[in-house]
């Protein structure tokens, strides 16, 4: 017998099985391998700010809700407002605000029993079980039915149902709770806001539960490689930044402008000499100046009356909201392969002198 058959068993489900499983393995291979890169990254703060916008946004998506990531980041820099029927900033910021309090343990029972409920023991890490657990608090949703109807010429109706009573977390509050009970579970130990998989995988009926863990834990690895992308992105911004600001001669303005306008969307004259208790002049030389350099890219937006009013933003927030493209060619180098090699030659000379007066305290050997 061989192995593969004791491990899956047999019959029509030990194909199944064994895709599901090896799906689950690469999961938890991607979470491991970002969970460390994420840990002490000093990028994490402006990583986890993309993560808790990415992660809402899919979230109310599971509720078949019209949300586009790049229009949102459009949005939030001041680029427009979002289109009629389309997910509106105040409802993005009312779930945020809800899941931070939770973070902070407090805010609404109910979200906390949510999670709770998810993974009832901590410090046991059994995704698997996290995915049962995912397809049956699916049912006690508001928007828990996903109902998938084939029809002539090869299309597919879709239908939501709204039909349980007593509840008040929808199919959006399940997503967002699973990166807290991913923490919870003792598999990461970092909060990674945007890796939930997709719940409504666990409402198509006429697919296998197995099949259902096998697409929830695929998303879930796509998810956590996309992110790792995401933050592979900020960390070359960050050498790009380090690699500039070697050679200004005084690049603690610069350096400090960097780090508010990775903190924030996008930063402009005016906020700036706020923020810092500087001329507004001064402010806008110091963008010119991080400008010259690429710290920071101007935002492809109209003029506005005033030029210190021109915003800027970080290049990776541009490239992700589809601003920018994508720099071409190798990554910079880092500084640290610029340091000079220690000069050791006098230590080599007194090693040497060393060395030879050994060798005159020792009697040559006599000939035979």
């Amino acid at each position: 017998m061989r192995f593969q058959d004791q491990l899956y068993g047999f019959g029509e489900t030990a194909a199944l099985r064994q895709a599901a499983s090896l799906a689950l393995s690469d999961a938890l291979i991607a979470l491991v391998s970002l969970d460390n890169q994420v840990q002490g990254h000093r990028m994490r703060g402006p990583w986890l700010r993309l993560e808790r916008e990415i992660g809402v946004v899919q979230a109310l998506r599971e509720t078949g809700a019209v949300a586009d990531t790049t229009a949102i980041f459009r949005a939030r820099m001041g680029l427009g407002a979002l289109e009629r029927g389309h997910v509106q900033l105040a409802e993005l910021d009312s779930r945020l605000q809800r899941w931070a309090q939770v973070n902070q343990r407090k805010g609404s029972g109910e979200l906390r029993a949510l999670v709770a409920g998810l993974v009832p023991d901590r410090n046991r890490p059994d995704l698997a079980a996290l995915a049962d657990r995912i397809a049956i608090a699916l049912q006690r949703c508001t928007s828990p039915a996903w109902t998938f109807s084939p029809r002539t010429g090869g299309q597919v109706e879709v239908a939501v149902s709204h039909a349980v009573d007593g509840a008040s977390v929808d199919s959006a509050d399940l997503a967002l709770a699973i990166p807290f009970a991913l923490r919870r579970a003792g598999l990461v130990k970092t909060l990674m806001p945007s890796l939930s998989g997709r719940v409504r995988r666990f409402a198509r009926e006429q697919i296998a539960p197995l099949a259902q863990m096998q697409g929830w834990a695929e998303t879930l690895g796509e998810q956590a490689s996309e992110s790792a992308a995401r933050l592979r992105l900020l960390e070359r911004h960050a050498q790009a930044v380090d690699l500039a600001l070697a050679g200004v001669r005084r690049p603690a303005p610069l350096r400090r402008l960097t780090e508010q306008a990775a903190a924030r969307w996008c930063v402009w004259a005016a906020q700036l000499a706020r923020d810092n208790d500087i001329e507004v002049s001064t402010a806008w030389r110091t963008l010119q100046q991080a400008a010259e350099l690429r710290l920071i890219v101007e935002v492809p937006a109209e003029r506005r009356s005033r030029g210190d009013g021109t915003l800027y933003a970080i290049p990776p927030v541009l490239q992700i909201a589809g601003l920018i493209a994508a720099p071409r060619g190798r990554p910079p180098r880092t500084v640290a392969s610029q340091v000079g090699i220690p000069d050791l030659r006098q230590t080599i000379s007194e090693l040497d002198a060393a060395m030879a007066a050994i060798d005159g305290l020792t009697p040559p050997a006599a000939v035979a």
